[in-house]
Protein backbone atom coordinates (compact mmCIF):
# COMPACT_ATOMS: atom_id res chain seq x y z
CA UNK A 1 0.00 0.00 0.00
CA UNK A 2 1.43 3.53 -0.78
CA UNK A 3 1.07 6.98 0.07
CA UNK A 4 0.89 9.99 -2.26
CA UNK A 5 2.21 13.30 -0.87
CA UNK A 6 1.39 16.69 -2.38
CA UNK A 7 4.32 18.92 -1.91
CA UNK A 8 3.77 22.65 -3.60
CA UNK A 9 8.24 22.78 -3.70
CA UNK A 10 8.28 19.70 -6.10
CA UNK A 11 6.59 17.17 -7.86
CA UNK A 12 4.90 14.47 -6.57
CA UNK A 13 6.79 11.21 -5.37
CA UNK A 14 5.20 8.44 -4.27
CA UNK A 15 6.67 6.45 -1.23
CA UNK A 16 6.04 2.63 0.06
CA UNK A 17 4.85 2.28 3.31
CA UNK A 18 7.09 0.90 5.76
CA UNK A 19 7.46 -3.00 6.33
CA UNK A 20 8.03 -4.50 9.57
CA UNK A 21 11.72 -5.49 10.02
CA UNK A 22 12.82 -3.04 6.87
CA UNK A 23 15.27 -0.43 7.10
CA UNK A 24 13.82 3.18 7.50
CA UNK A 25 14.12 5.01 4.03
CA UNK A 26 14.69 8.56 3.54
CA UNK A 27 11.50 10.83 4.37
CA UNK A 28 10.17 12.75 1.88
CA UNK A 29 11.01 16.95 2.45
CA UNK A 30 8.61 18.61 4.27
CA UNK A 31 6.50 21.22 2.60
CA UNK A 32 7.48 25.04 4.15
CA UNK A 33 4.10 26.08 3.39
CA UNK A 34 0.65 24.59 1.64
CA UNK A 35 -2.76 24.05 2.33
CA UNK A 36 -4.49 21.92 4.98
CA UNK A 37 -4.56 19.00 2.65
CA UNK A 38 -0.81 18.69 2.46
CA UNK A 39 -0.60 18.66 6.54
CA UNK A 40 -2.72 16.30 6.65
CA UNK A 41 -0.77 14.03 4.34
CA UNK A 42 1.88 14.15 6.56
CA UNK A 43 0.38 13.65 9.62
CA UNK A 44 -1.10 10.47 7.75
CA UNK A 45 1.86 8.99 6.85
CA UNK A 46 3.41 9.27 10.13
CA UNK A 47 0.47 7.31 11.45
CA UNK A 48 1.77 4.39 8.76
CA UNK A 49 5.19 4.77 9.75
CA UNK A 50 5.34 4.34 13.17
CA UNK A 51 2.89 2.13 13.31
CA UNK A 52 -0.02 0.57 15.78
CA UNK A 53 1.92 -0.92 19.57
CA UNK A 54 1.60 -4.49 19.82
CA UNK A 55 -1.80 -5.07 21.91
CA UNK A 56 0.11 -6.87 24.35
CA UNK A 57 2.88 -4.38 24.39
CA UNK A 58 0.02 -2.01 25.41
CA UNK A 59 -1.71 -3.91 28.13
CA UNK A 60 1.61 -4.61 29.81
CA UNK A 61 2.13 -0.60 29.58
CA UNK A 62 -1.51 -0.07 31.18
CA UNK A 63 -1.10 -2.47 34.18
CA UNK A 64 1.61 -1.78 36.91
CA UNK A 65 3.70 -4.99 37.63
CA UNK A 66 3.03 -6.89 40.96
CA UNK A 67 6.01 -5.09 42.94
CA UNK A 68 4.76 -1.64 42.25
CA UNK A 69 1.22 -2.52 42.92
CA UNK A 70 2.67 -4.20 46.30
CA UNK A 71 4.47 -0.92 46.93
CA UNK A 72 1.81 1.08 46.71
CA UNK A 73 -0.81 -0.71 48.54
CA UNK A 74 1.71 -0.53 51.51
CA UNK A 75 2.72 3.04 51.33
CA UNK A 76 -0.91 3.44 51.30
CA UNK A 77 -1.39 1.65 54.57
CA UNK A 78 1.43 2.46 57.01
CA UNK A 79 -0.16 5.73 57.88
CA UNK A 80 -3.56 4.41 58.25
CA UNK A 81 -1.84 1.47 60.29
CA UNK A 82 0.05 4.14 62.62
CA UNK A 83 -2.88 6.62 62.83
CA UNK A 84 -5.16 3.41 64.03
CA UNK A 85 -2.41 2.28 66.54
CA UNK A 86 -2.71 5.83 68.24
CA UNK A 87 -6.33 5.92 68.25
CA UNK A 88 -6.39 2.43 70.03
CA UNK A 89 -4.14 3.61 72.41
CA UNK A 90 -5.58 6.65 73.35
CA UNK A 91 -9.22 4.97 73.36
CA UNK A 92 -7.55 2.03 75.87
CA UNK A 93 -6.26 5.01 77.89
CA UNK A 94 -9.46 6.67 78.30
CA UNK A 95 -11.60 3.16 79.21
CA UNK A 96 -8.39 2.75 81.63
CA UNK A 97 -9.09 5.99 83.62
CA UNK A 98 -12.88 5.10 83.59
CA UNK A 99 -12.27 1.86 84.62
CA UNK A 100 -10.54 3.42 88.29
CA UNK A 101 -12.45 6.99 88.05
CA UNK A 102 -14.17 5.48 91.27
CA UNK A 103 -11.19 4.77 93.24
CA UNK A 104 -9.72 7.95 92.02
CA UNK A 105 -9.50 11.14 94.14
CA UNK A 106 -11.94 14.16 94.23
CA UNK A 107 -10.49 16.07 92.12
CA UNK A 108 -9.53 13.23 89.59
CA UNK A 109 -13.42 12.26 89.20
CA UNK A 110 -14.20 15.98 89.37
CA UNK A 111 -12.54 16.38 86.60
CA UNK A 112 -13.56 13.17 84.83
CA UNK A 113 -16.89 14.84 85.16
CA UNK A 114 -16.31 18.52 83.80
CA UNK A 115 -14.60 16.98 80.47
CA UNK A 116 -17.31 14.64 80.19
CA UNK A 117 -19.99 17.61 79.96
CA UNK A 118 -18.01 19.86 78.24
CA UNK A 119 -17.52 17.08 74.95
CA UNK A 120 -21.03 16.22 75.83
CA UNK A 121 -22.48 19.84 75.66
CA UNK A 122 -19.55 22.19 73.92
CA UNK A 123 -20.51 25.54 74.62
CA UNK A 124 -20.44 25.54 78.31
CA UNK A 125 -23.44 26.98 80.30
CA UNK A 126 -22.81 25.48 83.45
CA UNK A 127 -20.56 27.20 85.63
CA UNK A 128 -17.35 24.78 86.46
CA UNK A 129 -17.82 25.32 90.45
CA UNK A 130 -20.53 22.62 90.40
CA UNK A 131 -18.41 19.98 89.23
CA UNK A 132 -15.34 20.40 91.90
CA UNK A 133 -13.37 18.14 94.59
CA UNK A 134 -16.10 19.62 97.06
CA UNK A 135 -18.59 18.19 94.85
CA UNK A 136 -17.80 14.86 95.25
CA UNK A 137 -18.59 12.63 97.97
CA UNK A 138 -15.32 9.83 97.67
CA UNK A 139 -15.93 6.44 99.22
CA UNK A 140 -13.15 4.12 100.89
CA UNK A 141 -13.13 1.37 98.43
CA UNK A 142 -13.34 -1.41 101.48
CA UNK A 143 -16.32 -3.49 101.65
CA UNK A 144 -19.81 -3.43 99.79
CA UNK A 145 -20.72 -0.51 97.85
CA UNK A 146 -23.88 -0.51 100.95
CA UNK A 147 -21.06 -0.53 103.59
CA UNK A 148 -18.80 2.03 101.42
CA UNK A 149 -21.77 4.38 101.51
CA UNK A 150 -22.80 4.21 104.82
CA UNK A 151 -19.44 5.02 105.77
CA UNK A 152 -19.19 8.02 104.01
CA UNK A 153 -22.59 9.40 105.07
CA UNK A 154 -23.00 7.83 108.59
CA UNK A 155 -26.69 9.12 109.27
CA UNK A 156 -27.70 7.44 106.07
CA UNK A 157 -30.71 6.34 108.20
CA UNK A 158 -32.19 10.11 109.37
CA UNK A 159 -30.93 11.99 106.05
CA UNK A 160 -32.15 9.36 103.50
CA UNK A 161 -34.77 6.86 104.54
CA UNK A 162 -36.89 9.23 107.68
CA UNK A 163 -40.34 9.78 106.31
CA UNK A 164 -41.38 12.27 108.94
CA UNK A 165 -42.29 15.79 107.42
CA UNK A 166 -41.18 14.43 103.53
CA UNK A 167 -43.86 15.36 100.71
CA UNK A 168 -44.73 13.11 98.17
CA UNK A 169 -41.87 12.72 95.13
CA UNK A 170 -39.12 14.49 96.87
CA UNK A 171 -36.14 11.63 96.76
CA UNK A 172 -32.85 12.15 99.32
CA UNK A 173 -30.99 10.11 97.18
CA UNK A 174 -30.92 9.26 93.71
CA UNK A 175 -29.39 6.20 92.08
CA UNK A 176 -28.23 6.57 88.21
CA UNK A 177 -27.70 3.38 85.86
CA UNK A 178 -27.45 3.44 82.25
CA UNK A 179 -30.37 1.20 81.89
CA UNK A 180 -32.72 -0.70 83.87
CA UNK A 181 -30.53 -3.50 84.86
CA UNK A 182 -27.99 -1.91 86.13
CA UNK A 183 -30.50 0.29 88.23
CA UNK A 184 -31.98 -3.12 89.64
CA UNK A 185 -28.59 -4.62 90.24
CA UNK A 186 -27.62 -1.10 91.82
CA UNK A 187 -30.97 -1.51 94.25
CA UNK A 188 -29.63 -5.60 95.05
CA UNK A 189 -26.25 -3.78 96.13
CA UNK A 190 -27.89 -1.58 98.75
CA UNK A 191 -30.45 -4.31 100.64
CA UNK A 192 -30.39 -2.28 103.93
CA UNK A 193 -31.45 0.75 102.46
CA UNK A 194 -33.88 -0.83 100.77
CA UNK A 195 -35.14 -2.71 103.93
CA UNK A 196 -35.38 0.48 105.52
CA UNK A 197 -36.98 2.68 102.86
CA UNK A 198 -38.07 0.82 99.53
CA UNK A 199 -36.30 2.10 96.49
CA UNK A 200 -38.38 3.36 94.18
CA UNK A 201 -38.10 2.19 90.61
CA UNK A 202 -37.83 4.97 88.16
CA UNK A 203 -37.04 3.23 84.93
CA UNK A 204 -38.80 2.49 81.62
CA UNK A 205 -38.19 -1.23 81.80
CA UNK A 206 -42.29 -2.60 81.71
CA UNK A 207 -43.12 0.55 83.65
CA UNK A 208 -44.82 3.67 82.16
CA UNK A 209 -43.96 7.10 83.14
CA UNK A 210 -48.11 8.00 83.99
CA UNK A 211 -47.54 4.91 86.50
CA UNK A 212 -44.47 6.17 87.80
CA UNK A 213 -45.94 9.95 88.00
CA UNK A 214 -48.90 8.75 89.76
CA UNK A 215 -46.50 6.95 91.99
CA UNK A 216 -44.64 10.39 93.13
CA UNK A 217 -47.59 12.16 93.27
CA UNK A 218 -49.12 9.57 95.71
CA UNK A 219 -45.96 8.33 98.02
CA UNK A 220 -43.45 10.18 99.98
CA UNK A 221 -39.96 8.88 98.56
CA UNK A 222 -36.86 8.80 99.98
CA UNK A 223 -34.44 6.98 97.37
CA UNK A 224 -35.13 6.38 93.96
CA UNK A 225 -33.34 4.17 91.32
CA UNK A 226 -33.49 5.18 87.55
CA UNK A 227 -31.99 5.81 84.29
CA UNK A 228 -31.24 9.42 82.90
CA UNK A 229 -33.92 9.76 80.61
CA UNK A 230 -36.49 8.54 82.57
CA UNK A 231 -35.54 10.67 85.74
CA UNK A 232 -35.48 13.52 83.38
CA UNK A 233 -38.85 12.91 82.00
CA UNK A 234 -40.38 13.07 85.34
CA UNK A 235 -38.61 16.11 86.74
CA UNK A 236 -39.36 17.82 83.80
CA UNK A 237 -43.24 17.35 84.68
CA UNK A 238 -42.51 18.59 88.08
CA UNK A 239 -43.75 14.43 89.24
CA UNK A 240 -40.04 14.23 90.53
CA UNK A 241 -38.83 17.02 92.78
CA UNK A 242 -35.36 17.47 93.96
CA UNK A 243 -34.99 20.36 96.25
CA UNK A 244 -34.47 18.13 99.27
CA UNK A 245 -31.90 15.86 97.28
CA UNK A 246 -28.66 15.03 98.95
CA UNK A 247 -26.43 12.51 97.04
CA UNK A 248 -26.50 11.24 93.65
CA UNK A 249 -24.70 7.62 93.25
CA UNK A 250 -23.50 7.41 89.51
CA UNK A 251 -23.16 4.02 88.15
CA UNK A 252 -19.87 4.24 86.35
CA UNK A 253 -19.23 0.07 85.58
CA UNK A 254 -18.16 -0.29 82.29
CA UNK A 255 -20.55 -2.75 79.78
CA UNK A 256 -19.05 -5.11 77.55
CA UNK A 257 -17.43 -2.20 74.88
CA UNK A 258 -15.69 -0.67 78.19
CA UNK A 259 -18.04 2.13 78.04
CA UNK A 260 -19.57 4.02 80.82
CA UNK A 261 -23.17 6.10 81.44
CA UNK A 262 -21.09 9.15 80.14
CA UNK A 263 -19.45 7.14 77.63
CA UNK A 264 -22.10 6.27 75.65
CA UNK A 265 -23.64 8.71 73.22
CA UNK A 266 -27.56 8.74 74.89
CA UNK A 267 -26.92 7.88 78.16
CA UNK A 268 -24.40 10.98 77.97
CA UNK A 269 -26.61 13.73 76.47
CA UNK A 270 -29.54 12.21 78.88
CA UNK A 271 -27.74 12.53 82.22
CA UNK A 272 -25.99 16.24 81.65
CA UNK A 273 -29.64 17.35 80.25
CA UNK A 274 -31.43 16.03 83.53
CA UNK A 275 -27.80 17.68 85.81
CA UNK A 276 -27.88 21.26 83.94
CA UNK A 277 -31.48 21.18 84.16
CA UNK A 278 -32.42 19.83 87.60
CA UNK A 279 -29.18 19.43 90.01
CA UNK A 280 -26.88 22.28 88.78
CA UNK A 281 -27.78 24.87 91.02
CA UNK A 282 -27.81 22.29 94.45
CA UNK A 283 -24.54 21.72 93.25
CA UNK A 284 -23.47 24.94 93.35
CA UNK A 285 -24.65 25.43 96.48
CA UNK A 286 -23.27 22.42 98.67
CA UNK A 287 -26.19 20.87 99.12
CA UNK A 288 -25.76 17.70 96.67
CA UNK A 289 -23.49 16.00 96.34
CA UNK A 290 -22.42 13.28 93.59
CA UNK A 291 -20.70 9.78 94.05
CA UNK A 292 -19.12 7.63 91.55
CA UNK A 293 -19.57 4.16 92.18
CA UNK A 294 -18.71 1.41 90.05
CA UNK A 295 -20.29 -2.43 91.09
CA UNK A 296 -17.72 -4.42 89.02
CA UNK A 297 -14.56 -2.93 91.73
CA UNK A 298 -15.10 -5.35 95.49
Amino acid sequence: MTVRIKSVQSNQKVRKRKQPGTKEQSAAPRPVGGDDDDFAQIALEDVYEQGEPDQGEAEAAELPNSAQVSATAQAAQKPRKKKRRKGNAAYQDAQAAAAEVAQSSTEEQARWLWDSYKNAVGESFLEQEALTGESITQLSGHGSLEEQVQAAVPDWQQAFCSTSGRSNGLPSCLFISPAALGAIAMIKSFPAFNKACRIAKLFAKHIKVAEQQQYLQQYPLCIAAGTPNRLCKLADTEALQLSQLQLIVLDVQQDAKQRTILDMPETKRDFWAFFSRHCQQRLQTGLTKICLVNRSKK
